[in-house]
């Protein structure tokens, strides 16, 4: 049997309705990764490698009409061509439908909901002879709900807000309303800042490395503070508000030690911060 071509069934409405025999009545997506290609009558299915064989998965090509995704690849055709009353083949009561044939062609990717696909078929001949005519593509619309997966966090969120408690004691504050006070996301930076260069280090056995391995409480001497400047500077950028940061450090003639600190966070906003520390140890922050 060879049907001829109508008007318009080629590519521009080919006046002379040259269009061949075969053309794709419809497409749609019958699993996550499986496209049924339907065309008006059994196209040649009998190898993989076939030029002109419905079997060869690189007679398809796929495109995006609408949405924003990656194109999917052809990389299979199961070996079953679909006939009879199965979803997509023959649903209608217009005349020729019993002739309609399914092709299901696998993908490299999952067919997502809200894009828009579209399968083209190339070259394929009729199993009764002629050529692919036109219309040779149809869209169709994905079927996988698309899993939006929230990011990972690591360590403090960027834009950490603290409650409001002292950087000394621990000691709770309260807002006006009598509840306890929240601190915002620059000055509990520099509560936390302030925090590792008062803290001895490993002196909390859960947070392993955990402060200065100088000892602010005592009388530094000038290779104590050179040490001291290098190791405040890699335990803040250890905050993960910390983009950049610069430790300044000093001791008096009478044994007053001065630290400053100047950092950027990653909001863009700059910080600083600063203590001193004399012989009697006591820290006062800056």
């Amino acid at each position: 049997m060879i049907k001829v071509g109508g008007y318009g069934r080629e590519h521009y409405g080919d006046p002379f309705g040259a269009g061949g025999p075969l053309y794709v009545v419809r497409a749609l997506a019958v699993g996550g990764r499986t496209v049924r290609v339907v065309f008006d009558e059994a196209p040649v299915f009998r190898s993989a490698g076939g030029g002109n064989d419905a079997m060869n998965p690189q007679l398809y090509v796929f495109s995006i009409d609408a949405g924003i995704a990656t194109a999917p690849i052809a990389t299979g055709v199961l070996p079953d061509m679909v006939t009879g009353p199965a979803r997509g083949v023959g649903n209608g009561t217009a005349a020729g439908v019993a002739d309609e044939r399914g092709v299901d062609v696998a993908v490299d990717r999952a067919l997502v909901q809200g894009i828009t696909y579209r399968v083209t078929a190339q070259s394929i001949q009729s199993t009764f002879g002629g050529d692919l005519g036109a219309p040779y593509s149809a869209a169709f619309p994905g079927v996988v709900p698309l899993l939006v997966v929230p990011p990972r966090v690591t360590g403090r969120p960027s834009t950490n807000v603290d409650l409001g408690n002292a950087l000394f004691g621990g000691s709770w504050r309260a807002d006006d309303s009598g509840d306890i006070a929240t601190q915002d996301a620059e000055s509990g930076y520099k509560k936390r800042v302030l925090r590792r260069l008062t803290t001895l280090v490993n002196a909390f056995s859960f947070l392993g490395g955990y402060g200065l391995g100088v000892r602010l409480k005592e009388v530094a001497n000038l290779r104590q503070i050179a040490a001291l400047k290098g190791e405040a500077e890699a335990q803040i950028r250890l905050e993960p508000e910390t983009a950049s940061v610069s430790v300044q450090a000093s001791i008096s003639a009478l044994g007053v030690l001065t630290v400053f600190v100047r950092a950027q966070t990653r909001q863009g906003a700059f910080v600083e911060a600063g203590l001193t520390l004399d012989p009697s140890g006591t820290v006062t922050p800056s």
